[in-house]
């Protein structure tokens, strides 16, 4: 990551990566993303949320 702000480095292990890819995978298939453009901040909060838990609660 480069933002304006500075530089981070953020280390997560690779298996958490895929399982985050498939899971949103699952949720939004890849070329059918404009169909979700109509989420409620509510509704998108509670889907990351879901897709950010981890077996052992690691992100």
């Amino acid at each position: 990551m480069n933002p304006p702000e500075g530089t981070a480095q953020v280390a997560i292990p690779r298996e958490h990566v895929e399982e985050f890819l498939k899971r949103t995978k699952a949720m939004v298939p890849f070329g059918l993303e404009h169909e979700h453009l109509d989420v409620k901040f509510h509704d998108l909060e509670a889907e990351l949320s879901q897709l950010t838990r981890f077996p052992g609660g690691m992100l």
